[in-house]
C-alpha cells in the first residue's frame, strides 16, 4: 500500500509523494516536515511522527528507511544547512540528532 500526499506548490502545480505504508502505519502516522534539499530537489527526506525518517535520492519515486541510531522513531523536524550536503540535523520528541550521511546513522 502506498499513501499519497499532494501538496500544492502553485495553483497549476502540484508536488506528490508516495511513502510505502502500511494500513496500520497510515492510521498512526503523521507527516510532520517533508524537507526538499535547495540543491537537488531530488534529494527529499520526511519526518513522520512515530515512523522515523524516510529518503528519497530520486524525487520521490523510491523511499528508504534512514532513521538508524534514532532510539525513538517520533521524527518532528529534518534538514540541513544550506548549499550543504554533509550536515544534516533531526529533532524527535526525546532529542536533536546530527549526521554526516542519514543513510549511516544518527548520532
Amino acid at each position: 500500500m502506498r499513501i499519497y500526499l499532494r501538496l500544492a506548490a502553485a495553483a497549476a502545480s502540484a508536488l506528490v509523494i508516495a511513502l510505502p505504508m502500511t494500513a496500520a502505519d497510515a492510521a498512526t502516522v503523521h507527516v510532520l516536515t517533508i524537507f526538499i534539499h535547495p540543491d537537488d530537489p531530488n534529494i527529499i527526506y520526511v519526518a513522520l511522527e512515530h515512523g522515523g525518517i524516510q529518503r528519497s535520492l530520486d524525487g520521490g519515486k523510491t523511499w528508504e528507511d534512514v532513521s538508524k541510531g534514532v532510539d525513538y522513531l517520533d521524527i518532528h523536524v529534518i534538514g540541513t544547512e544550506p548549499h550543504r550536503f554533509d550536515k544534516w540535523f533531526g529533532s524527535s520528541a526525546r532529542g536533536f540528532f546530527t549526521s554526516e550521511d542519514p543513510a549511516k546513522g544518527w548520532v
